[in-house]
């Protein structure tokens, strides 16, 4: 998509609405595959994404401001994960409609 991506006939607008709807449709479909795999679906997917983004932030930030950083930066990406997974649930057929099929070279 970013390479098929004509600028000159396109603006930056459409662009960035492009990557939202790619983005959301990337995470609703991960957090719809993910959650049949758990006990309590959604609920047990939100634990596993907080602990995992925890984590990978505080050994980013290392042992001195890790445990802050993560506290702060997790609840960041979750709440763009959540509004990700909202409008997904709300546009799914367009979204699902307007992907393309990857196709191996």
């Amino acid at each position: 998509m970013i390479l098929d991506f004509n600028s000159a006939q396109e603006s930056d607008e459409v662009f960035i609405e492009l990557m939202k709807d790619a983005l959301t449709y990337f995470i609703g479909e991960w957090i719809d595959e993910l959650q049949d795999g758990f006990m309590y679906g959604i609920q047990d997917v939100v634990i596993f994404f907080r602990e995992n983004f925890k984590a990978l932030i505080q050994a980013g930030a290392g042992p001195e401001m890790g445990m802050m950083i993560g506290g702060m930066g997790t609840d960041t990406l979750m709440q763009y994960v959540t509004k990700a997974y909202t409008r997904y649930r709300q546009n799914k057929d367009r979204l699902r409609s307007a992907s393309k099929p990857y196709v191996q070279p």
